[in-house]
């Protein structure tokens, strides 16, 4: 699974490969805005780990595409403070889901490995 980031001046589009690796053509309409992908293969998304390292990955991705800001330059400060805050937003829905069907899958997992569970 990954998560592209792309942003443009004042636009983020934010879009996460499922976890069967299809995607969704997130920046397609912008194919020269820079972008980072954050994959999430490695990690058990059914673990509370396994989801803040996921949640760090987003966080620092967000930080990398909107850049970085001399401290003295408030108003820059803000723009990219709003642009890393828009960039997490944006992804939590599909994270929330990405998460969830990991969790499924192991629930799922587990309800297999018992005998006579879900049968009648």
């Amino acid at each position: 699974m990954s998560i592209p980031f792309t942003r443009t001046a004042l636009s983020l589009l934010i879009g996460v490969a499922s976890l069967t690796a299809i995607s969704a053509p997130a920046g397609a309409a912008m194919p020269d805005a820079p972008s980072v992908t954050v994959r999430a293969n490695d990690l058990d998304l059914a673990t509370g780990a396994g989801v803040a390292v996921f949640h760090d990955r987003v966080r620092r991705a967000a930080e990398s595409v909107c850049g970085a800001y001399d401290i003295r330059d408030l108003p820059a400060a803000a723009q990219v403070a709003k642009c890393r805050k828009m960039a997490v937003e944006a992804a939590a829905p599909r994270m929330a889901l990405a998460i969830e069907a990991a969790q499924t899958n192991r629930r799922q997992a587990a309800n297999d490995a018992q005998p006579g569970v879900g049968m009648r």
